[in-house]
């Protein structure tokens, strides 16, 4: 514990930093952060205040332990795709027709490679994170990271997050037609170490390119998590609170003492140990005989620490 000065509290207050520095007892204090600071109430991984980086695996975080988040990220995106597609085929006449191949071979293309599914899958990456794809596995005998040519058939649809891109490159050639486009994807996925893990390249033509909107022109776009990231943070701190607070009246904290006088005798180490095991597990079906002598408290939640004095 350390004891700072105005000088250093108005700095911490400033920047979110007191570095580390040295008190008058030669006691080194550690460097303090705001971002950084861990609570001490063993409540699994905390709630950062608000950060001025969020991460990848910040937003994947937030998506897997909060319903709105979740929610946010996964109505739209089902919304879109979960309904199939609407196909309409006119004919020479400009009648439409009903039943055409067209639409047979769609329904067949969703029904083996599970395409809708797919472009979901995409759609919910670059919601959550910014920027999803999908990778088509064109069959036309080359190579994933060659430009595509006469392909016959769709053999797979395979839909990556922002996390597994680990670069995207583009068309750097002025008299290009293609010139500032994307001309390809480094893609990066596997298993459980990084030796293990493989990296591939897709040319741009194989690809189907999800994102909602970016600053700057950036291909990796924006998370729609990250405007009300703060706000999620405050949500999800006062569900937490609440249920602390809950938890404080529900189990509250007990305290037994005893006259302490000199005319009085104290209890003996093996009377304490056994009114350690007895309160050690009180609930509602239990029941707690106490010397005339000794007092039972119950320090109550009040959403704040217990008064170290009953302690």
């Amino acid at each position: 514990m350390a004891v700072l000065n105005y000088g250093q509290m108005s700095g911490l207050n400033e920047s979110g930093v007191l570095p580390q520095y040295f008190n008058t007892d030669g006691e080194e204090i550690p460097q303090y952060s705001f971002i950084t600071g861990k609570s001490s109430f063993g409540a699994g991984k905390e709630w950062k205040l608000f950060p001025e980086y969020i991460g990848v695996d910040d937003l994947i975080y937030m998506y897997r332990r909060m319903d709105v988040a979740a929610n946010a990220v996964d109505i739209p995106a089902r919304d879109i795709w979960a309904g199939g597609v609407a196909v309409k085929v006119i004919g020479s006449g400009g009648e439409e027709l009903k039943d055409s191949d067209l639409e047979k071979q769609i329904w067949k293309l969703n029904q083996d490679l599970a395409a809708l599914a797919t472009f979901e899958e995409g759609h919910r990456y670059a919601r959550m994170l910014g920027l999803g794809v999908v990778v088509i596995g064109l069959n036309d005998g080359k190579k994933l990271r060659e430009k595509p040519d006469r392909a016959t058939a769709v053999d797979y649809l395979r839909a990556f997050s922002k996390k597994e891109i680990v670069k995207i490159e583009y068309d750097r050639v002025p008299t290009s037609e293609t010139y500032g486009d994307i001309s390809e994807y480094h893609i990066k996925i596997g298993g459980a170490s990084s030796s293990q893990a493989v990296d591939f390249v897709v040319h741009a033509d194989r690809v189907m390119h999800v994102m909602e909107k970016t600053i700057g022109s950036s291909a990796f776009g924006l998370s729609i998590l990250e405007p009300p990231y703060d706000l999620f943070q405050v949500l999800k701190n006062t569900d937490w609170s609440a249920g602390e607070a809950y938890y404080q009246n529900a189990s509250p904290l007990f305290v037994v003492s005893w006259d302490d006088s000199e005319d009085a005798e104290p209890p003996d180490q093996a009377e304490i140990d056994d009114l350690k095991d007895d309160i050690e597990d009180i609930h509602v079906k239990k029941r707690y005989i106490k010397p005339a002598s000794w007092s039972f408290e119950v320090v109550k939640g009040t959403g704040q620490l217990p008064d170290p004095g009953k302690v």
